[in-house]
């Protein structure tokens, strides 16, 4: 048997990563702030990368059947008025 080897996909910048998942680079920004969004890479002290394996575990883990059915990052129902 030969012995196979991952298919190397380069890592994606941030305007890529945004194409990926049909976002603008901006969210992403914001979300590498708040700590919300997909895991990325540092390479020195600038650049941003992202490996696509943890933007599809990213796709993933925002999966939902049903509207109602909470995420661990979303927040309290309020009412109406603005209560909870």
């Amino acid at each position: 048997m030969k012995d196979l080897k991952k298919i190397h996909v380069p890592p994606l910048t941030t305007p890529q990563a945004a194409e990926y998942l049909n976002l603008m680079p901006s969210t992403l920004e914001i979300w590498r702030v708040t700590g919300r969004g997909p895991i990325f890479c540092r390479l020195g002290s600038r650049a941003i990368r992202y490996r696509q394996d943890d933007l599809d575990e990213f796709i993933d883990a925002g999966r939902r059947d049903s509207t109602s059915t909470r995420g661990d990052d979303t927040m309290e129902p309020v009412d109406g008025d603005g209560k909870k």
